[in-house]
């Protein structure tokens, strides 16, 4: 199959920089790509799917392999900051999910929900709660967080361009651009507590510490699905390395001063979306972006 013949429709940025605490940037530099063998097809909607696997390598490999071997100049760009934090990122053609979906052994129920299209953020995933500091292993260097768990939010909004048809004729396309933040959130009190009292709800971005230098933003039409794992950098999906890791410099042994040391370093990716990051072959969770075609 001639990948390069089915390369979305879609734009991928990462916004650079900090920005202020309960906020994101609005508006990051997006790559634009124009349709390639395809005219674009207009986006109403935006469902995600949850799946929870089996950790099989070789099912990954199957599954996702071909496609992550598409490398459009968008994803270039997102390759450095969300590959290297353990976070990958796959475009597929929506055809093709339910023979995806058949390639993983499932060991959970299957999820299946809107995401609300507007300005408002709303969580995607939360990984596991943890009652103890733990060590991420950021592109950026190792990150100590409190108590709590680590999650990806999303907002999804509606944007009209023009664009050209298969005949060379100008048309306009509806399209959804999606922006996509890590963020941690603390732990939360226990309501056992007598001493604790109820606090206003705030918005999602102001729950939590966001990692506002991995906020992606994509721009995409109905034709494909976006698919998020999580992943060690160098791992390898291609059938002669399936299950291999290339080894990567050794990182320091920094001396404990207070308490036992900290558990071993684990990535961004991998913490939010493996059922338990810290034990051998736990299910991993795959999340499945699929805009909603106007038919």
């Amino acid at each position: 199959m001639n990948h390069a013949a089915i390369a979305p429709a879609f734009a991928i940025a990462l916004t650079a920089g900090a920005v202020p605490s309960g906020s994101v940037a609005p508006s990051a530099p997006t790559v634009h790509l124009s349709a390639r063998a395809q005219s674009p097809v207009s986006a109403v909607g935006l469902a995600l799917r949850v799946w929870l696997v089996q950790d099989d390598p070789d099912a990954f490999a199957r599954a996702l392999g071909p496609f992550d071997e598409i490398r459009p100049e968008s994803q270039a760009i997102l390759d450095p900051r969300w590959r290297n934090n353990g976070l990958r990122l796959i475009a597929v053609p929506v055809r093709e999910i339910e023979r995806i979906e058949g390639e993983f052994r499932h060991v959970g129920p299957r999820e299946v929900r809107s995401v609300s299209l507007g300005p408002r953020f709303t969580p995607l995933i939360e990984g596991i709660e943890r009652d103890a500091v733990a060590r991420i292993a950021l592109d950026s260097g190792a990150l100590s967080l409190e108590p709590g768990a680590l999650r990806l939010i999303a907002r999804a909004w509606p944007e009209t361009v023009i664009r050209t048809d298969a005949l060379g004729q100008p048309a306009l396309n509806s399209l959804l651009r999606i922006e996509i933040v890590p963020q941690h959130v603390a732990q939360r009190p226990r309501r056992t507590d007598p001493q604790i009292t109820i606090q206003p709800l705030l918005p999602v971005p102001r729950q939590g510490m966001l990692l506002s230098r991995l906020t992606a933003q994509l721009l995409v039409d109905g034709s494909h699905a976006l698919i998020i794992v999580g992943e060690p950098p160098r791992t390898d999906w291609t059938p002669e390395q399936v299950g291999h890791e290339e080894p990567g410099p050794a990182e320091p042994q920094e001396p404990s001063i207070f308490g036992p040391p900290l558990p071993d370093s684990i990535t961004l990716g991998e913490s939010m979306l493996t059922a338990d990051p810290y034990a051998r072959n736990s299910p991993r969770i795959i999340l499945v972006l699929v805009p909603q075609a106007l038919r």
